[in-house]
C-alpha cells in the first residue's frame, strides 16, 4: 500500500465529504487503511476528513459509502470520475 501522503502528492487526489449527505454510518471512518484521514464530528453525526494530504488512495470510502456523500477531489476542485 501507498504510504502517508502518496495520493496528495503524486495523483494529487483526496476525498471530500458532502456533509448534507453524510448518513453518519462511519463505515468510511472504519474502512480507511490510515486510519487518520477521517474521523466523526463531535456529535456523532456527520463524518469529516480530519487529514487529506494523508489519503492513500485507495478510495474504499468511496466505493462503500451507503449514501454517496464522498467523492474524489483533485487540488483544481471537484472530480466526480473516480
Amino acid at each position: 500500500m501507498p504510504g502517508p501522503i502518496y495520493a496528495a502528492f503524486v495523483h494529487r487526489r483526496f476525498v471530500v465529504i458532502d456533509e448534507d449527505l453524510c448518513v453518519g454510518c462511519a463505515f468510511c471512518v472504519d474502512l480507511c487503511p490510515l486510519r487518520n484521514v477521517l474521523d466523526m464530528n463531535d456529535k456523532g453525526d456527520k463524518a469529516f476528513v480530519k487529514n487529506p494530504y494523508y489519503c492513500a488512495g485507495c478510495f474504499k470510502c468511496i466505493e462503500r459509502c451507503p449514501s454517496r456523500a464522498i467523492r474524489s477531489a483533485s487540488l483544481t476542485g471537484l472530480d466526480d470520475s473516480a
